[in-house]
């Protein structure tokens, strides 16, 4: 398991709080709720979110985990609507597989409310 540890990129502030960016990549799944202070534990395997993964990695650690807000509509596309309210996540740890899937660990830190979706050039929203 990798831990958040300077030696892997990450360095929390002086104070050992996590900063929070004004603006995280989204997770939307159907049932899945993160609170503050909770873990999650979640496997990535689809190829755009295993891309949301290693970037989050790279930089700040957070992500957002959000619901869809109708839970019977198509797939997650961009058109598809989110609930107004999730939450923050920090990857607390992480372990990425040989077939570059990862286990991670999500710390929930704080509720967020969606202002507005940033069009992207990635595939993740």
């Amino acid at each position: 398991m990798h831990g958040s540890t300077p030696t892997d990129g990450y360095s929390p502030a002086p104070d050992g709080r996590i900063s929070i960016p004004d603006v995280i990549p989204i997770f939307p799944l159907p049932k899945v709720v993160l609170l503050p202070g909770e873990v999650l534990p979640l496997h990535i395997f689809e190829p755009r979110y295993r891309e949301m993964t290693r970037d989050a990695l790279d930089r700040h650690r957070v992500i957002g985990m959000i619901e869809y807000a109708d839970e019977g509509s198509a797939p997650d596309t961009e058109e598809q609507a989110v609930r107004d309210v999730g939450c923050a996540g920090f990857i607390a740890e992480h372990k990425e597989l040989p077939d570059g899937r990862y286990l991670l660990w999500l710390l929930g830190l704080e509720r967020f409310r969606v202002v507005r979706e940033i069009p992207s050039d990635t595939p993740y929203r």
